[in-house]
């Protein structure tokens, strides 16, 4: 498959290989790993505004423009819940942020044709379980030190 930047597309991949997941140019290491176009990033590091892997940490719930629900742990039908970490409204009891899917930018695939098109996916945890995908700043994404897979193929180890 070859990347072609569309400028047209407002959802174009934001990289192309790893090294293009990391927020920081001069860093020898990687912050990421690139699948379809988006970044999901290693453990210490959070998807930015930018799309890529970077050590900022992403602002609250709100912040982003998702809505904390408390008293539940899952998101409605064309929702994804964003990283627990930025939710701010469940001290003591169950709370999710859920965001709207469509305003947060996919992985995408190229079609000849079409150009870039969404590319449906999940989540692989280190336990090789599966679990949905989830917006930061924005993005689809998975959560740190998660491993992006396909939908239709199973976690390696499943």
């Amino acid at each position: 498959m070859c990347w072609l930047p569309v400028t047209t597309n407002p959802n174009g991949p934001v990289c192309f290989n790893n090294p293009g997941c990391n927020d920081d140019a001069a860093m020898s290491g990687l912050a990421g790993a690139c699948f379809d176009g988006i970044c999901v990033c290693k453990m210490g590091f959070t998807v930015q505004l930018s799309g890529k892997c970077g050590k900022a940490a992403a602002p609250n719930c709100e912040k982003q423009g998702g809505t904390c629900f408390q008293g539940t742990e899952s998101c409605a039908p064309g929702k994804l819940a964003g990283y627990q970490a930025t939710i701010t409204c469940g001290d003591l009891i169950a709370a999710v942020c859920c965001f709207d899917e469509a305003k947060c930018k996919s992985a995408v695939i190229e079609v000849p044709g079409k150009g870039y098109v969404p590319s449906p996916f999940h989540c692989c945890a280190g336990d090789d379980s599966g679990r949905d995908a989830i917006c930061v700043n924005g993005w689809q994404t998975c959560h740190p030190g998660d491993m992006a897979q396909r939908k239709g193929f199973n976690c390696p180890g499943a």
